[in-house]
């Protein structure tokens, strides 16, 4: 079997690392943040927990054969799947973008070497994300890639089932917006353009 061409574990350094299975891949102790490339190691993630969906309850899979449960987690993890492809993209145009506040956007820059003290990392939010992916897929392709209504659907789905354990009444729509919105960003990934993932098309 060949090496996964997107493992990482050979370029990164290992001290005070530890790894669970790729791609979900580093786990930190409040001090080490070894990310070489954020944004691969997000668009993996986001891949791998989409396609999940897809396989359970994709598009060609009949609803009368999905549980309550399965059409909950669905709507959960497509709405993280979303969040974390959004993060791949501007991390891969710098992975700074990503900093809830300046000292979060050092050390996901690579640059915690300025730091005086470790600290935990915050990101800005899904919805922060989104919006600005979603100004620049604009601003480049002359085209709204999605709407901002169906942006806040699909993240107040996932919140509500991550939140208070209900599911939206149109949950079937909120996986098709989800599903849109996550092929979107995908194609206009320079890192998606080389790989040969499944594409969901």
């Amino acid at each position: 079997m060949g090496k996964d061409p997107f493992d990482l574990r050979d370029s990164v350094s290992t001290e005070n690392v530890q790894y669970w299975e790729w791609p979900f891949a580093l786990s930190y102790d409040g001090e080490k943040y070894d990310w070489n490339d954020p944004s691969t190691h997000l668009f993996n993630v986001a891949n791998q927990v989409m396609n999940s969906v897809r396989t359970t309850i994709g598009p060609d899979i009949s609803d009368d054969k999905v549980s309550m449960f399965e059409m909950a987690m669905g709507i959960l993890h497509s709405g993280i799947a979303v969040e974390l492809i959004a993060k791949a993209f501007l991390a891969e145009l710098s992975p700074g973008i990503l900093g809830a506040d300046p000292k979060s956007g050092l050390i996901l820059a690579g640059q915690e070497q300025w730091l005086s003290s470790p600290m935990i990392v915050k990101t800005i939010s899904a919805q922060a994300a989104l919006s600005l992916v979603r100004e620049i897929i604009q601003g480049s392709t002359g085209e709204q890639p999605w709407s901002v209504q169906n942006e806040k659907k699909i993240l107040e789905a996932r919140n509500a089932v991550a939140h208070l354990g209900l599911v939206h009444q149109e949950a079937r729509e909120i996986l098709d917006l989800a599903g849109d919105t996550f092929q979107s960003i995908l194609n206009n990934l320079q890192i998606y353009q080389s790989t040969t993932l499944p594409r969901g098309e």
